[in-house]
């Protein structure tokens, strides 16, 4: 059912307008119940469309999670049913049913039967959908923080029915931040109690870990070097150092997203040095 028909069957006559100067004006949100508020030449009337059943429907494609897959199609009444959003990266949406609406073979699920998020789940999907967009490295590594001593309640029903978090941006992303400005002891910190909240289940960590220490070792061999050879081109200290494989790659992404060195145009390379004149707490990269 479309919102508008709620609209229409749920104002009922005796409190509406009987002006001929009105206006209806809905209010809609996927993870909020429906309202209403008519407006007319006099005063105002506000409705909260609440309804006897949801369904809940999520984005449908290989990327739902098993947190929200879970309830895919599935009938509840609405003071049973999981409060959205459902996961850091929620798109789940309600459909609202009063009982002369619900589909005939619709079968009214018992949420006993089911694992709900924690209460926190909020927190997460908030910093998710602000942290990628913020430009201000320190500010994004606040947001993550802020969930950090959060993160063991809101792992704890992933654990219990065994799923997999696709994606959590205080387990992937801040590492890397502390990384980027060469906090190593911090981004091991953060792998450390990330493990200890069981985040990368099914995984124990111990990838990230080592993944942490390579990239230590090719960060600080790299800053060594551009420290000892200011102005060296960057398109030469790849033969320079000689790293293979993996630890290459991590050279690569070093030099690309390092606040640690000063790159300055050189033809089509750069010319590399490193901030010893800044602080390591200053992130911003001059012009």
């Amino acid at each position: 059912m479309s919102i508008f028909d709620f609209f229409r069957k749920k104002v009922k006559p005796s409190t509406q307008p009987t002006n001929n100067v009105f206006s209806i004006e809905g209010q809609y949100a996927a993870h909020e119940t429906p309202k209403i508020k008519v407006q007319t030449q006099d005063e105002s009337y506000e409705y909260d469309l609440k309804t006897e059943y949801v369904r809940l429907s999520t984005s449908g494609d290989e990327n739902v999670c098993p947190m929200c897959k879970q309830f895919e199609g599935k009938y509840f009444l609405s003071t049973d049913a999981p409060k959205l959003p459902l996961c850091p990266l929620c798109s789940c949406e309600y459909e609202y049913y009063d009982k002369s609406d619900l589909p005939s073979r619709a079968k009214i699920r018992n949420p006993n039967d089911f694992i709900f998020p924690a209460d926190c789940t909020p927190l997460f999907y908030e910093v998710q959908n602000i942290v990628y967009e913020e430009k201000d490295i320190q500010k994004q590594i606040q947001m993550c923080e802020s969930s950090m001593e959060k993160l063991p309640e809101f792992m704890f029903p992933y654990i219990s029915a065994k799923f997999e978090v696709q994606e959590l941006a205080c387990r992937d992303l801040l590492p890397e931040l502390y990384m980027r400005i060469g906090k190593w002891d911090k981004a091991k910190s953060t792998i450390e109690r990330c493990i200890s909240a069981n985040a990368y289940y099914p995984k124990n960590g111990s990838v990230e870990l080592a993944d942490l220490e390579s990239y230590r070792t090719v960060a600080t061999t790299a800053i060594a070097y551009i420290s000892e050879n200011p102005g060296c081109l960057q398109r030469n200290i790849y033969k320079a150092l000689a790293f293979k494989d993996n630890q290459k790659e991590q050279l690569k992404h070093f030099l690309r997203y390092s606040l640690q060195i000063e790159k300055e145009k050189f033809g089509n390379t750069n010319k590399l040095f490193c901030k010893t004149a800044l602080s390591a707490n200053n992130t911003n990269r001059k012009e």
